[in-house]
């Protein structure tokens, strides 16, 4: 076909051929630097997104464990779980009767109020022998012996051990299968409750379950991404 061409046409083919190479580098460079930039954005998005999770969840973490050194010296508190205990004791042990529900009954709305101002998912009131004697979700734990069930190598149970040792301060236990929720993934802080003779009556615990951190991040990159 190049045979049959004219030398003017050949020449001009060649001219074309020789324009398009620096547009071609040019059309190559500019893509990459585009990808590049992209690529960078994303990462950036990205990186901000983590960093704004992992700022509200700690910013959640030190809410609550400054809620749970509020509630250790709310007196009702104080004088709801000598309540429990006593009626739970009484009872032979068991939430199945009808003096410890009723005293449940009038007792709990001031302690639901508190769950719900410090954004609570479960409050649990343990006796000092390690007997769940209330909880507001009233789960399978309720009325269990930490140390004897089930529970004794869970988050719940490691903590309890270790602020039976020292019943000073907030403990943490970290996230573990918790088995009377279908082994659903839960951390706890827990907190002596002690009299002013310094005697411990009992403890606080405040069930953390892994859904709400999901939460809390979904409302993080929700809003990370409208203000993208």
């Amino acid at each position: 076909m190049l045979k049959k061409m004219t030398l003017k046409g050949k020449l001009l083919a060649i001219f074309i051929v020789v324009s398009l190479i620096p547009l071609g580098v040019v059309t190559f460079i500019s893509v990459k630097k585009a990808s590049n930039s992209l690529q960078s954005e994303v990462i950036s998005k990205l990186t901000a997104i983590q960093e704004a999770k992992r700022n509200h969840l700690q910013y959640y973490f030190e809410r609550v464990y400054a809620a749970v050194g509020i509630i250790k010296n709310d007196p009702y508190l104080y004088g709801s779980m000598q309540a429990f205990t006593e009626a739970f004791e009484s009872a032979g042990k068991t939430v199945n009767d009808t003096a410890w529900q009723t005293l449940v009954e009038f007792k709990e709305p001031p302690i639901l109020s508190t769950v719900e101002k410090y954004g609570f998912y479960d409050l649990l009131m343990i006796s000092p022998g390690g007997y769940i004697v209330y909880s507001t979700k009233k789960g399978k734990d309720l009325g269990m012996n930490i140390p004897e069930s089930e529970l004794k190598d869970s988050s719940l149970g490691l903590a309890f051990q270790k602020i039976k040792d020292n019943s000073e301060g907030i403990l943490f236990a970290d996230f573990g299968g918790y088995p009377t929720a279908a082994d659903e993934q839960a951390a706890f802080m827990i907190v002596s409750i002690v009299n002013r003779l310094n005697a411990v009556l009992g403890y606080v615990a405040i069930r953390i379950p892994v859904d709400t951190l999901e939460l809390c991040s979904k409302v993080v990159f929700e809003g990370e991404l409208k203000k993208k």
